[in-house]
């Protein structure tokens, strides 16, 4: 018995072929898209415990931001000058600059994940930051950074541990203050943006020096302390990056500090109520891009009792449209 030997035919192969080719274009995409989704998420969730780190460090100085020292026994000692206030810089950003269409998405909706809340106090705006800004030349080395410029600063305030310097029954020991200084640099190139969203972000910097020479100084010679009068005697131009007489909390916050990384936008809302000698609030917004696609976004804020006066140096900006 003879048994025919039958093959694949030409038109039966390309068929298979071209099913095979969708099945793998398929697959591929499927496993692209997959990755780019796990990629983006990991990358929302460390930015959002990067942006948490940042404002426990800065709630830790905030908590000192007061007048250099006071006497519990024998009333405040205050020196109210503009050396000691809190001072939010004069910001580059227009409201209109500070958001991509992305952060309005994401600011009208429910995103609990990233702690994102709608806005619905009266508050005074700055922002600062690169936002959506465009026209930023590259420089050729290293690749992506964009054209060197100023350290952009957003605050700069100080923090205190108080003292009793030659108060009758108390340690005799000077009060301690920092100087901090919170500002963006490292601008850099986001690889893959779409119209309207981030084509650049940079990194948020603290820089702490400390003055350890100063004390305070009784006025009119009086000693006692009877009447809250005092004066520290730490100039200005007294902070340095020295560590010696510090503590080891206190020298872990010399110089320069890396808070978060691919920030585009920080907002900083001074809220409007009855000011007084105790406190201000304020609220700090950071919005993050990841690096490689502007259209991915996280947004924190959180809010702060700040016991000095707070200075605007520039005027404020228009609230962002999602709360007119």
């Amino acid at each position: 018995m003879k048994f025919k030997k039958h093959g694949f035919t030409l038109i039966e192969t390309l068929i298979v072929a071209g099913i095979m080719s969708i099945l793998g274009l398929f697959l591929s995409n499927l496993y692209i898209g997959g990755t780019r989704t796990f990629n983006r998420e990991f990358w929302k969730s460390n930015s959002v415990k990067e942006m948490d780190r940042t404002f426990l460090r800065l709630q830790k100085m905030f908590a000192k931001c007061s007048y250099p020292t006071y006497n519990k026994f024998q009333g405040v000692l205050k020196d109210k000058s503009a050396d000691w206030a809190f001072n939010i810089r004069s910001g580059g950003l227009s409201e209109s600059e500070a958001f991509s269409s992305a952060t309005r998405r994401l600011q009208t909706q429910d995103e609990t994940d990233n702690g994102t809340a709608n806005d619905a106090t009266a508050a005074e705006y700055h922002y600062f930051g690169t936002g959506i800004k465009t026209g930023l030349s590259n420089d050729t080395i290293p690749e992506r950074r964009l054209s060197s410029t100023p350290n952009e600063e957003i605050l700069d305030f100080t923090s205190c541990v108080s003292g009793y310097k030659d108060m009758p029954g108390l340690d005799d020991r000077m009060p301690r203050c920092a100087k901090h200084t919170l500002y963006l640099a490292n601008r850099l190139k986001i690889l893959r943006v779409a119209p309207s969203t981030y084509e650049s972000y940079q990194d948020l910097i603290i820089e702490t020096k400390y003055c350890t020479s100063g004390e305070v100084a009784p006025i009119n010679g009086n000693k006692s302390y009877s009447n809250g009068e005092g004066k520290y005697t730490c100039s200005i131009g007294s902070f340095s990056d020295s560590r010696s007489g510090l503590t080891e909390e206190e020298k872990s916050n010399v110089g320069k500090k890396l808070l978060a990384t691919n920030v585009v936008t920080v907002t900083i809302k001074k809220l409007l109520k009855a000011d007084n000698d105790r406190s201000t609030s304020i609220e700090i917004d950071i919005i993050a891009a990841a690096p490689n696609i502007g259209t991915a976004v996280v947004k924190k804020s959180v809010q702060f009792s700040i016991s000095t006066s707070v200075i605007a140096q520039g005027a404020p900006s228009s609230a962002p449209n999602w709360i007119n």
